[in-house]
């Protein structure tokens, strides 16, 4: 298994008494030129979790049950036939509008919040990455070609793309994951940006490569979960860590259910 390591140093960290937090970073795709790439935890880590709600008109529902019991007041009566009757037309539809205004009443929109879907987390990591050797060069050059050659798909025919492989991002303390940093599910790399000068004016030249490379170089990757989550996927029943990475199948599959045609 080949890995790349920044700095060069992180794994006589990573084997000093417990361990060093550090993040590491694999794909769903095997073969390729680097199994892994290992990083300090980057600074500003922010993960974001969101869920949509809309809202519904429980008017008519409200209305029906109410009117069945019999507990419409003649006010309810009142608006209720006005809402019916401004369906059909505008001008109809302003002047009961101004004779509820003279009343001092007003339909009650009865909104309810539904819930229609939790938010794909998307979420960015940024590094400097400050070589200190030929070998961290070239390392910082590998590890941003990685990302770089990842994101895109591969061409398979003449109108036919090979997905992205995903990454699986984790955070280890020593050689177990950390339980405090965020678990992630398995994503796609969805953006690039590098500063390859980010101390202006500030290059280094490395004479046995015969080449230039700045003496700090930024790194910023954005990542998108590869779907959707539900709390089965993020926690076990009666436990509040997060299940974690080590223990989840091999990357999230597209492989079709059992009885429609998949391997299954």
């Amino acid at each position: 298994m080949s890995s790349l390591t920044f700095p060069t140093n992180l794994g006589q960290l990573i084997d000093q008494d417990g361990g060093f937090p550090h993040c590491r970073i694999s794909t769903s795709q095997s073969g390729l030129e680097i199994d892994n790439i290992n990083l300090y935890v980057p600074s500003g880590l922010t993960l974001a979790d969101g869920a949509s709600y809309e809202g519904v008109d429980m008017s008519k529902v409200y209305a029906g049950r109410e009117g069945m019991e019999g507990n419409l007041t003649d006010e309810d009566k009142f608006l209720m036939g006005g809402k019916a009757l401004a369906t059909f037309a505008d001008s109809i539809g302003d002047f009961l509008a101004a004779d509820n205004l003279g009343r001092g009443i007003a339909i009650n929109p009865n909104q309810e919040m539904a819930f229609t879907s939790m938010n794909i987390r998307s979420f960015q990591m940024s590094w400097k990455l400050v070589p200190e050797s030929e070998k961290d060069a070239a390392a910082v050059h590998d590890i941003i070609a990685f990302f770089r050659k990842y994101m895109y798909p591969k061409r398979k025919g003449t109108f036919a793309l090979e997905y992205p492989p995903q990454f699986r991002i984790q955070f280890y303390i020593g050689e177990k994951e950390s339980l405090f940093l965020p678990t992630i599910y398995d994503s796609y790399c969805t953006g690039l940006s590098v500063n390859y000068n980010g101390q202006e004016g500030s290059m280094i030249y490395l004479k046995a490569l015969e080449d230039y490379v700045g003496t700090e170089v930024q790194l910023q990757v954005d990542f998108s979960e590869a779907k959707m989550l539900t709390r089965d996927e993020l926690y076990p029943e009666k436990n509040l860590f997060e299940i974690q990475n080590d223990d989840r199948p091999p990357y999230v599959s597209y492989d079709k259910p059992k009885g429609e045609g998949g391997n299954g």
